[in-house]
Parts: structure tokens; C-alpha cells; sequence
């Protein structure tokens, strides 16, 4: 085995770009590791080489690849004239196209020079350099930031010289400091020693009793007993457990994984902490049931070597044993810690009596201790001294909203810690006031060097004050920080006594980093996204101007969740993400995780949640997931049990899904069950499975055509899909059909078909003919083939995308339409200027289109653009809120809810007032389709009411005083009820109107 690693570096730059910091680094680097094991261009090639053959040689040998990344590396100018990185022979794009060809073999950082963002729309061939680790060089912080480079490179080593792992919290033992808790340990390792091969133990105890150091102190004084090594996770819910489980696996220490194959993260810890004994798993900070089945549940995959947990979670049941810690030490521990703990004091002869009243004062819990000591040490003052200062800050406190159960033991800690935070300088302070938004994932050092100071959030000194102060944790590394959940949480609650305004305001900057920080380091900020946006949709903090903003950021994390371990959340997390956001495409991927190929507790208690945020589209993404992964009997059974109306559409949308894959299994009599539902919803699923069979099937021999709830509906939404539905066997027989709404429908069926043939015979490509031959066979049942065809639709003439997009729009199915519409609005916003305008102005032509369905898809569109082109969007609401056609109404008043629900409460006042015009009309509809959706906004605005009535007013002072005749009898309580009664009512009133 080697005693050291000199790893091979290569160093890639364009010289116009990055060539002054690139000799700067090539002397460092040289210098830390031999001339000899750095290739740098200028230097390491002899006269006669062949330029790019010794460059490919030396690439191919090479263990690290340096890309450095200046402001220059890429212009608009190499982009129009094909230059720079866009030749396919310029000599830095050929180094880093051979490098990512290379793959696991080599070890890539890309470098960010001087403050340069990387890049976006790079050649294909390059993309791969996005989506590695960054690294930063500035000439004003370059020994800092070199050090933390070769600390990077020297951690690159997997096979020659590594150490066995050791991840702990606290980077050093606190040796003969760590009072009172000897006999603890001794357990502890007499429960583990004593004991087989495979054990888990679980400390139990409130917060702030020292748990954490117990573990990472029995981790330090025991650590020749694993030498298998020795790792360390947080769990305080799901979603952190298994985002640090892949952490851990890409932890430099393991390098079991990387970003490309994360997804193996979860099975290769498994495979590595599962191999021959010696290795110790501790997981801290689990506090509540659903981290606890989490716990549990991974520990069932673990069959070898020992897992400590920790955490206030108290119901652990065998094979885990259970040790309780006292939560506070005793008096003369207490006392022989402040005196052991703080060498930098100044001393005085009372010292050992100031340390007993002082650590009285403290309720002798840890963690006060613990941070007084760290200020009193810091900031080198004497015991006395300290304790008045504690004692004036004791009175500011007083008036915290604290637990009364554990009053006096809260108080302690939060005067301790409001005592620390009262000595921070000003930038160090703004700096804990945003961190207290964030995650207790890692906060890298160039996270804050990077956008942090462009934000003037902080500058890198400031989180070391923090750490001096222990508001912070430092790694032993040095290479991120963490902040714990106790400090944050008592830092939120300091910012709201103060008040909700500058609570808000610091919670708004850290919105502003996070979505900043996110477009150059996704992987790095996901954790800190998903914990900020947790706390705008917390209606206390209902801070940002526009919801735009809360959409953005919830449209970030869905399509980040499956690759980022986030998909097995706690139950409160998913629900307020979720709940309004409405695009269908991306829960899929999210969904299809979360609920696994049966019924299990997990998702049952995800379920729940889900549907009570009534949101349509979310429910129709769930039962989708459900009808493609469980077995039918399942779904029956869940069916046939369904204890609400969310219940009943959700598994009743299972069936369909289930039936439309495979029609041989519908059975008539569930069939028959959702027609017989006294709401609108039974009948509307059903007309969701006949329109995606009646091109296939004579779907009367299902429903006899005598039934007249659904073939005669009283809704005009239903009727029009009835229409169609006939429309399709017609058109599949080429038969002309009767009955006027009948024969429009297949008159438009025809048209489609007449544009598809002649676009067919204008030869667009193979991918789009392949397109429109499956037009009216199979398109629906894959539609992300349009998606995957944007490039050959990019490349069309305006008016053959027009025509094509139209005929799209006419698609009978509905998720077709949906896709066109995401396809067109992105073809929109890939390009600038003409080509932009003409392409949103294709939206805006069909506005007026006499096709209902064209007319429904030009809906969809506008709605995807609503934060690039706001004018457009409003300009639909005010076209279609009086149009002929139930759906197309019901679907812009679907899209305008989740707007004005994600609003702050000024900016939902803006948006009541400025669409007043339409909620007047959708109010006073007859349609179920519109009036759904009227319900859940005023009925969520009345439930936000009563809860927060000190800021959001009663909904009575703005709802429509003129409404439906269909609840006009009700008018003064309707957004009271809940769905199902509100739609039950309109039903009934609706049927009582037919028969008058």
C-alpha cells in the first residue's frame, strides 16, 4: 500500500480567457505535487510533439482534469459564428469532450473563475461539465480557495492510500471536557460489544441534551473497534435521510457513488456498510414517526455491523434497544464543564462559585452549557461578566412563545443563544437571520463566495464567526458547514417577535440566493430550495410579491425530486409543495416512487394528505400512478372502500387508467358504481375511459345507450365529451353519425384528418410523419413522443408549425392537447425577439379559434406562459371566461385558482380585484365543471380565514354577492361546505331545475 497519493493533474483553460490565474494555479499546483505531475500547455510540451496527440496521451493519464471557467470561455460571438467551443476542433473543446468520454476514470472539476457563472446551452457534446462538483478561484481569495482545491484533489484517492472513513459531527474529541456522562458511554459500549455482530441502539432524550456528542464522543473513543470505519447521516424527517444517505455515498471519504449513477446510492451504502464487520452507522436526530419509519425501514435492508440512533423519538420497538439519557447533568458536572471548557476566560477566585450559579441559571442542560461556554471563551470575558450579560438577555426573552412543559429548561436555551447572537457583528447576524431559512444540509464556502456576496448576503468571514460563536457546525474537512434545526428554529421565532415584516424580509433574500444559487449548483442548493419554499407556503410567511415566484421554485423541485433522494418525504412537505401546482407532466416521475406497486403505509398516510389539498390535477397524477403499478384486485378493493369523494375519484381514476390499458378486464358493475355517484365526477371519468376507447370498441356494450344519467347528462361538460364519444365510433366506421352537436364533432374529426393527409404528402421528416400516423391510433397513449420531437418542430416554417400545432390542439384526448400546449410554449421560449413573438402569437391567433378543443389547448398554452408573457395569460382569462363551452371555461378558471392561492395576501387582493370580471362570471355558472373550481377557492380562502383571521379577511367581504341559481338558496354559506356537499347540492338543485 502507498503512504501518499501524488495525483497526475491536467489543467484545461482558453487562453483569452483564464490565462493569468492558470499560470498562478499551474505554480501552486506544481509546487504542492512535482512539476512533473501537472500538465499545463505552454510548459509541458517539447518541441516537435504533436499538439493534440500529447494532449490525449496525457489526458488518458491523467487522475484529475482542471476545466477552468472565466467570463470569456464562452461569447454570443462564438455562438452566431460556430467559433470557440462551438468548433468541433478547437483544442479546449476536444480536451473536456475526451475527458467526460473517459468517465468514471477520471475526476473532473470545473472551475469558476474570478466569479464567473457556468454556462448554459452548451454543445450537447459538453453539457456533461455542468454537472460536476464546482469548484471557485478569485484572485482576491485564491489561497484560501486553492487550499480548499487541494484538499478536494487529495480526498480523490479510492484505492491507494485511504483511510478507513470516519464522518462524524464534531471533527474532535472533547477528551477529559466531556463531563457526566462517562457511565452513559460505558453502556453504550457494553450494548454493543456485548452483543452480536448486527445491533442498532437509540438514545433517547429532548433536545439539546447532548446526544449528538454522546454519539460522535463514543464514535471518537471506540473508532479502533470499526475499523471498517465509522459514518454519520441526519434523518430529521424521510426526505433528509435519504438525500444524506446519497450524500454519504458521494462523501469523499466513500466515493461509493456520483452524481451520474446517484440513484444507486441508497443499494451501494447497503452493499458497502453490509461487508465484512467492523463499521459503525450512526443516524441522528430522529424525532418523530414518519423519520422513524424511514429509520426503520431502511435498517430492515442492514444485516451486518452496528447502528447508533439518536433522537426524541421514544416508541422504538426490538430488535432495537432503547437507552434514555438524562436530560440535563448533574450539578458538579455542570459546573466542572463551564470551568474545563472555557481556557480563553478570564479567571477570577469566585470562579468555581460563579460556575455553579451560572450552570444553575442553565438548568444544567448541554447544549446551554455548551454555547455559553463557546461565548464565554470567545469573546474572553469572565464568568460574572457573562452571567449578567445572560441575565439582561433573560428578560428580553421572557416573552417567548416557549413549550410550558419544559419552560424553564426552553428559556435557558434560548437566552443562551439569544446571548451569542447579541455579540455578532451586523453581517454575521444578517448571515444566522437568512441561514434560518435553510436546511441543515451543507452550506459550502463558495456558496456564499459565489452568490452570496453578489446578494450582499455575507462574505466568507462571516460564517466564521458563527462557528466561533457554535451557531454553526463546522466539518472536519473544513469544506461546508452546517447549521442545526434547534438554532434555526429559535432564530425564526426571534425574527417574529420583532415582527412579520423583518421576519419576512429575510426569509424573501433567502428566496432570492437559493433560486439564484440553484441555477449553477442544482444538486447543492435542492435541499436549502425545497426548505425555503417549505416556509412561503407556510401562510404566516406569505412574503414574495408574486406567486410566480413560488411556482418557479415549486416547478424546480418537483422535476428535481426523483434524482435527488427527496421522493420519500415526510408527509407535511409533499402536500405543501404539491398541492397548487398544476402541470401534470412532472408528478409522474415523482408519484410513481412515492406510491411503490401495493398498497403500503407510506404512501396511505402520503394519500391523505394529497387529496385534501383538493387539487384536480394532482389526484388525476395520483391515480394514473396507482391504475399503472398496482394489481387490479387492489385497486377494486381500495375502490369499493373509498370513505370520501376524494377517495372515490382517486381509486375510481385507478380503474380507468387500469381499464384503458387493458379493456378485457373492465368490469360493468364498477362501471355501472361511478355512474351511480350522486356528483358529476363518476360520469366524467367515465367519459375519460370512453373517449380513449371509442376509436376501438363499441363502448355501448359497457353502458347500455338507455342509461340516461350518463349518455343524456344534465352537464354540458359531460354532454359535449358524449358528443365526441359518438363522434369517434362514427369516424373509426366511417359512418356519418346524427344528432347535431354528434355531427359537428365528426365533421371536425374529418377536417383534422384532411389537414393530416396533405401534411403528410408535404414529406416534414420522418418524426413528424411518425407523428401524424399515429394521430388517431396510438398518440394518446404516449404523449411525450411530442416531446421528445421539439427539435424536428423547431426547424419548421411559422406556418407549417401553426398548422401543426392546430391540429394537435383538435386531438380528441386530452393529455395530447396538454403536451402540445407545454411543446409550443417551449419552442416559444427557447428563442429571442421574431421568432418568440411569432410563436406566443400562435397562442393568441387561436384564442378565437371555432374549434372548442383548439380553443382549450390555446388555454393550456397561455397558462404555461403566464410568467414570460402575463399580458397573454390575462388576455385569456378575459376571452374565455364567458365562452360557449363548459370546459374551455372550466379550464381557465382551473389555472386562475393555484394563482391566486400561492399570492401573499396584498398580492391575492391585486389578483380578486383584476380578474374580478371573470370570478362574477364562473360565480354565477351552471356548469359542475366551472363551479368546482369556484368552490375551492372561496372555500380555501374561508378556511386560510378562520385560521388567520389577523390577515386574511373574511372571504363574505369580497365573494360575488350574485351567484348560481344552482346554490343561490345558500348563498351566504356555500364556500362553507365542504366539496362533496356543495357538489351534491348542485347536482340536486340542478336536477329539481330539469324537472321544472
Amino acid at each position: 500500500m502507498q503512504d501518499f497519493f501524488m495525483p497526475r493533474i491536467f489543467i484545461s483553460y482558453r487562453r483569452k480567457d483564464s490565462r493569468d490565474i492558470a499560470g498562478r494555479l499551474r505554480d501552486g499546483l506544481a509546487q504542492r505535487y512535482g512539476k512533473e505531475h501537472v500538465f499545463f500547455d505552454l510548459e509541458s510540451l517539447e518541441a516537435g510533439d504533436i499538439f493534440e496527440k500529447k494532449t490525449r496521451d496525457k489526458l488518458h493519464t491523467s487522475d484529475v482534469v482542471i476545466v477552468l471557467i472565466g467570463r470569456r470561455w464562452v461569447s454570443q460571438r462564438d455562438i452566431t459564428r460556430g467559433t470557440g467551443l462551438w468548433d468541433k476542433q478547437n483544442l479546449a473543446r476536444m480536451e473536456i469532450e475526451a475527458a467526460l468520454g473517459l468517465g468514471e476514470k477520471i475526476a473532473i472539476i470545473p472551475i469558476l473563475v474570478n466569479r464567473a457563472v457556468m454556462p448554459t446551452g452548451l454543445p450537447d457534446e459538453l453539457r456533461g461539465i455542468t454537472k460536476r462538483q464546482i469548484a471557485l478561484l478569485n484572485t482576491d481569495t485564491f489561497r484560501l480557495q486553492f487550499e480548499l482545491l487541494c484538499r478536494r484533489i487529495d480526498a480523490l484517492d479510492n484505492t491507494k492510500s485511504r483511510q478507513a472513513p470516519f464522518v462524524v459531527p464534531y471533527p474532535r474529541s472533547l477528551s477529559d471536557k466531556f463531563c457526566g456522562r462517562a457511565g452513559f458511554l460505558g453502556m453504550l459500549e457494553a450494548d454493543f460489544i456485548d452483543r452480536n455482530a448486527h445491533i442498532a441502539v437509540a438514545i433517547r432524550a429532548l433536545g439539546g441534551s447532548g446526544k449528538t456528542r454522546i454519539a460522535s464522543e463514543f464514535a471518537h473513543r471506540l473508532r479502533s473497534r470499526y475499523p471498517g470505519g465509522i459514518v454519520f447521516v441526519r434523518a430529521d424527517s424521510p426526505s433528509d435521510l435519504y438525500a444524506n444517505i446519497a450524500r454519504l455515498a458521494m462523501d469523499e471519504h466513500l466515493a461509493l457513488c456520483t452524481q451520474d449513477n446517484r440513484g444507486a446510492a441508497e443499494s451501494l451504502l447497503l452493499e458497502w456498510f453490509n461487508s465484512p464487520p467492523g463499521k459503525l452507522l450512526i443516524i441522528d436526530n430522529v424525532d418523530d414517526q414518519p423519520a422513524a419509519d424511514a429509520v426503520v425501514k431502511f435498517m430492515e435492508k442492514i444485516s451486518n455491523n452496528h447502528v447508533l440512533i439518536t433522537g426524541r423519538y421514544r416508541n422504538w420497538e426490538p430488535p432495537v434497544i432503547s437507552r434514555d439519557l438524562k436530560n440535563t447533568l448533574e450539578p458538579e458536572d455542570a459546573e466542572q464543564m463551564l470551568l474545563r471548557t472555557t481556557a480563553g476566560r478570564r479567571h477570577t477566585v469566585t470562579d468555581e462559585r460563579v460556575a455553579g450559579e451560572l450552570a444553575r441559571r442553565l438548568r444544567y442542560v448541554p447544549i446551554a452549557l455548551a454555547q455559553a461556554a463557546a461565548d464565554i471563551d470567545r469573546e474572553r470575558t469572565t464568568l460574572a461578566a457573562y452571567l449578567d450579560f445572560w441575565e439582561q438577555n433573560r428578560r428580553q426573552v421572557r416573552g417567548t412563545d416557549l413549550d410550558p412543559e419544559t419552560y424553564d429548561r426552553a428559556l435557558a436555551v434560548a437566552t443562551t443563544l439569544q446571548t451569542s447572537v447579541r455579540r455578532l457583528k451586523p453581517p454575521a447576524l444578517r448571515l444566522l437571520n437568512i441561514l434560518a431559512w435553510l436546511s441543515s444540509a451543507r452550506i459550502y464556502p463558495w456558496m456564499i463566495d459565489q452568490i452570496g456576496s453578489d446578494l450582499d448576503i455575507a462574505s466568507s468571514r462571516d460564517p466564521e464567526e458563527l462557528k466561533s460563536c457554535m451557531l454553526v457546525n463546522d466539518s472536519e474537512s473544513g469544506l461546508f458547514f452546517t447549521t442545526s434545526p434547534l438554532v434555526q428554529e429559535t432564530t425564526r421565532d426571534r425574527l417574529l417577535e420583532r415582527g412579520q415584516e423583518e421576519a419576512s424580509g429575510f426569509l424573501s433574500i433567502a428566496a432570492q440566493w437559493v433560486v439564484t444559487g440553484f441555477e449553477q449548483n442544482a444538486e447543492a442548493y435542492l435541499p436549502h430550495l425545497v426548505s425555503v419554499l417549505y416556509h412561503l407556503n407556510d401562510p404566516r410567511f406569505r412574503v414574495l410579491s408574486d406567486s410566480d415566484v413560488i411556482d418557479k421554485m415549486t416547478r424546480l423541485v418537483i422535476f428535481n425530486l426523483p434524482r435527488s433522494g427527496l421522493h420519500n418525504h415526510d408527509p407535511d412537505l409533499l402536500p405543501s409543495l404539491l398541492g397548487n401546482f398544476y402541470e401534470v407532466v412532472p408528478f409522474g416521475p415523482v408519484l410513481d416512487q412515492l406510491v411503490g406497486k401495493q398498497p403500503e403505509h407510506r404512501w396511505l398516510a402520503q394519500q391523505r394528505k394529497l387529496l385534501d389539498t383538493n387539487n384536480l390535477v394532482l389526484r388525476y397524477a395520483m391515480a394514473e400512478s396507482i391504475g399503472h403499478q398496482w394489481e387490479l384486485a387492489d385497486i377494486r378493493k381500495s375502490f369499493l372502500k373509498s370513505a370520501d369523494l376524494f377517495e372515490f375519484e382517486l381509486f375510481g381514476g385507478a380503474l380507468i387508467s387500469k381499464f384503458s390499458q387493458d379493456p378485457e378486464t373492465i368490469e360493468t358493475a364498477l362501471l355501472e358504481r361511478l355512474i351511480d355517484e350522486p356528483v358529476y365526477s363518476g360520469c366524467a371519468m367515465l367519459g375519460h375511459l370512453f373517449m380513449n376507447l371509442a376509436s376501438y370498441y363499441d363502448v355501448e356494450e359497457w353502458i347500455d345507450g338507455d342509461n340516461k344519467r350518463f349518455w343524456e347528462s344534465r352537464w354540458e361538460m359531460i354532454s359535449t365529451e358524449i358528443a365526441w364519444i359518438r363522434a369517434l365510433g362514427a369516424f373509426s366506421k366511417q359512418a356519418r353519425p346524427s344528432g347535431k352537436d354528434v355531427e359537428a364533432a365528426y365533421d371536425e374529426l374529418q377536417a383534422v384528418k384532411g389537414e393530416i393527409d396533405d401534411l403528410l404528402g408535404r414529406k416534414l421528416g420522418p418524426v413528424i410523419d411518425s407523428l401524424l400516423r399515429s394521430y388517431h391510433r396510438d398518440l394518446g397513449a404516449d404523449v411525450t413522443r411530442l416531446q421528445k420531437a421539439k427539435d424536428a418542430f423547431d426547424v419548421l416554417r411559422h406556418d407549417r408549425l401553426k398548422r401543426l400545432i392546430r391540429i394537435f390542439f383538435a386531438h380528441p384526448l386530452w393529455a395530447v392537447q396538454e403536451a402540445a400546449a407545454t411543446l409550443l410554449y417551449e419552442l416559444a421560449m427557447e428563442h429571442e425577439g421574431r421568432v418568440r413573438k411569432e410563436r406566443i402569437g400562435i397562442i393568441e391567433e387561436f384564442f378565437g379559434d371555432p374549434s372548442w378543443r383548439v380553443r382549450y389547448g390555446a388555454v393550456e398554452a397561455a397558462f404555461a406562459a403566464r410568467h414570460e408573457c402575463p399580458k397573454t395569460y390575462e388576455l385569456s382569462v378575459e376571452k374565455f371566461c364567458k365562452d360557449p363551452n363548459a370546459r374551455v371555461r372550466g379550464l381557465s378558471a382551473e389555472n386562475l385558482v393555484p394563482i391566486i392561492l400561492n399570492a401573499n395576501y396584498d398580492r391575492q387582493a391585486e389578483l380578486l380585484a383584476r380578474f374580478d370580471f371573470a370570478l362574477r362570471e364562473w360565480v354565477r355558472d351552471t356548469d359542475c365543471f366551472v363551479l368546482d373550481h369556484q368552490h375551492r377557492l372561496y372555500h380555501t380562502l374561508h378556511l386560510r380565514s378562520q385560521k388567520w383571521h389577523d390577515r386574511q379577511p373574511p372571504v363574505s367581504s369580497f365573494v360575488p354577492k350574485a351567484v348560481s341559481p344552482l346554490f343561490e338558496s345558500t348563498k351566504d354559506n356555500w364556500y362553507e361546505m365542504s366539496r362533496e356537499q356543495f357538489l351534491r347540492l348542485i347536482e340536486e338543485n340542478k336536477y329539481r331545475a330539469e324537472r321544472a
